[in-house]
């Protein structure tokens, strides 16, 4: 009987379960008063020479690993720039892995986490933390 019960309880205040996120997320971000920050990144991606900074790791047997061959894995180790030159100021580095993920090869699964240099000054920046 309590199963029953609440198997109705739950089927009747589920539709309502996404409003309730919604309100409870919107009223969470204006008692945090959070501020939106926009970084733009550039990342030094380099596959052959001597710098190169992603390398195939895992593959198809008997195919060629590239970019666009469905199930090739690089693994990343990239530069993050403030420009979009090579000789920009370094902020970070982003390591991670790309998946050749669509059997056309035109999707690929990019997972990376960003390091930053701590002692880097960001053009155009400001700080927007409460004072």
């Amino acid at each position: 009987m309590t199963f029953n019960f609440m198997s109705k309880l739950t089927q009747q205040s589920l539709p309502i379960l996404p409003l309730l996120v919604l309100v409870f997320a919107r009223s969470l971000a204006k008692a945090s008063d959070l501020k939106e920050t926009q970084l733009v990144l550039y990342f030094q991606d380099f596959t052959a020479g001597p710098n190169t900074s992603s390398i195939p790791v895992a593959g198809i047997a008997g195919k060629l690993w590239t970019f666009t061959q469905f199930g090739t894995i690089y693994v990343t180790d990239d530069t993050m720039t403030q420009g979009p030159n090579i000789t920009s100021s370094v902020v970070g580095r982003a390591h991670g892995i790309t998946v050749a993920s669509a059997l056309d090869g035109s999707n690929a699964l990019v997972l990376v986490s960003r390091v930053h240099k701590h002692e880097v000054q960001w053009q155009h920046s400001r700080d927007t933390r409460k004072q």
